[in-house]
Parts: C-alpha cells; structure tokens; sequence
C-alpha cells in the first residue's frame, strides 16, 4: 500500500495483487488516513485506488484468519475502526474500483463519499 500526496490530492494506492485484509494491512491503511489527517495541506481530496490486473480487494485473507483465530475480534474491531474513519473523514472521498471488490475490500469502498467502478471487470 502506498500514499502520494499531489496537492490537493491525497491518493492512497493498494498495490498488492489480491489487498487481502489482515490486521496488519488495515493498520497500514489506518495509518496513511492518520498522516492525511494530520498534515495541514489544507482542502484536498482523498483518492484510494487499486493497481491489481483484475481485483481491487479480495477481502479477508481467509488463509491468515484461519491459521490464527485469536485474530478474528482483533481483525473485526481494526475493520470497523477503519471503516469509521473512511465515513468519518474530514476531506472529501473517492475509491475507484480497478475491479473486482469482494466482502471487506466492498466495506472499505463503499464507506468512500464516491465510487466509480470499471465496467469491464468487477
């Protein structure tokens, strides 16, 4: 996942294959609207994208909630958080999905003030 700032746009870029969630990756997310946030650019945008050949999020990463249950409250809680933070964000937003978004990569679009999808995937 990446975050280019080209005033006044803030663009965060999922550029994995798959963006399978895992706590560490909603961390990192929660992370880049925190430094968004903070950083006093003034009015702007926030864009999230996703670079994949055919999928903007394939949800959970079901191989990592598996081998580690303990993980499951954690991960819905860090969910939730994040998708709070999108529909509570102070700056306009944008997610435009690249392809196909499926479960909590759907959640996490959604929660954006704007959407557009790509017709011919997804």
């Amino acid at each position: 996942m990446g975050y280019v700032f080209d005033a006044p746009i803030h663009y965060i870029v999922l550029n994995e294959e798959d963006n399978k969630l895992t706590i560490s990756w909603i961390n990192r997310y929660i992370g880049i609207l925190d430094q968004i946030e903070s950083s006093e650019a003034g009015p702007g945008v926030v864009i999230t994208i996703g670079s994949g050949k055919r999928h903007f999020s394939t949800g959970f990463d079901m191989q990592e909630w598996i081998a580690r249950p303990e993980n499951y409250y954690p991960g819905m809680d860090a969910l939730r958080l994040l998708m709070d933070r999108l529909i509570r964000l102070s700056l306009p937003s944008l997610c435009i999905f690249n392809g196909n978004a499926m479960a909590g990569g759907y959640f996490i679009g959604i929660c954006h003030d704007m959407r557009i999808m790509n017709a011919q995937i997804g």
